[in-house]
């Protein structure tokens, strides 16, 4: 007699008050009407009743690039944004604008995924060069431009030089398809010898963790330093780690191939 009421469906509730939810909505707006909370615990599938239901999280990411680009709709129509990035010094793309895109208009020779942003905004870009936003491991729009681009189009990530920088440069090759390749300086030994920081400096919130990968002599295992990139090698025997930050000025930059990374 003392048992709790069942719980009436979430639909017929929202139903009495007059609410149908859109194609699309809010992952935010979803959770405090569904559940009364918009810090509700995330999940892959709220429930059932919801197959149709498009949750976003409506983000943007921002493009710089100094080559003419153009967004192509759904019916083929072009949309020049080349004076707007003239004027603005880049491009935001709403994360719903995404989902309106047939492809992306741009006749350069490589795409870069940047970490951090103030490397992001600083970095000077050269000719057939597009530079993408993607914080952190927060990269679930740039994997859904980059298909967009041109077949042709190279990719490259320029991140932190620490695990989870070269962790998420391998992600991103996986998940794009594409072979991993990190975006850096020619010549970085002066910026190692200069800049280098010991790995216990982490802060505790940072989200960073120390190396797990192992000196290119060690690579028996198949979990060692990625070969080609032997500056890896200092940084993982002395413990140290290179901030991307530092490297924006340098002038002379290359792709450092990561294929045969360790995790």
């Amino acid at each position: 007699a003392r048992a709790a009421p069942p719980e009436l469906n979430k639909g017929e509730l929202l139903q009495r008050l007059g609410v149908s939810l859109p194609a699309r909505l809010n992952q935010a707006c979803f959770y405090a009407l569904w559940h009364g909370d918009s810090k509700h615990p995330r999940s892959e599938c709220p429930d059932p009743q919801l197959a149709d239901v498009s949750l976003t999280q409506d983000e943007v990411i921002r493009i710089r690039t100094l080559e003419p680009l153009s967004l192509v709709d759904l019916h083929g129509q072009q949309h020049d944004m080349t004076t707007m990035m003239a004027l603005l010094g880049e491009l935001a793309l709403p994360e719903r604008a995404l989902a309106t895109l047939a492809a992306i208009d741009w006749q350069g020779e490589r795409v870069i995924t940047v970490e951090n942003k103030g490397a992001f905004v600083d970095y000077p870009l050269q000719p057939g060069q597009l530079l993408l936003f993607a914080p952190g491991r927060n990269t679930t729009l740039a994997k859904r431009l980059i298909p967009l681009l041109p077949a042709g189009v190279q990719w490259a990530h320029f991140g932190d030089l620490d695990q989870r920088g070269i962790d998420i440069a391998i992600e991103l090759a996986r998940e794009l398809n594409r072979p991993a390749m990190l975006w850096l300086p020619c010549e970085l030994q002066p910026y190692l010898d200069h800049y280098a920081r010991p790995v216990r400096t982490f802060a505790t919130d940072s989200g960073k963790v120390p190396w797990r990968v192992t000196k290119q002599a060690d690579q028996g295992d198949g979990h060692g330093t990625p070969a080609g990139v032997p500056w890896l090698d200092e940084l993982v025997t002395k413990g140290a780690w290179l901030e991307q930050e530092v490297l924006i000025l340098a002038a002379r930059w290359q792709c450092w191939p990561l294929a045969a990374a360790g995790r």
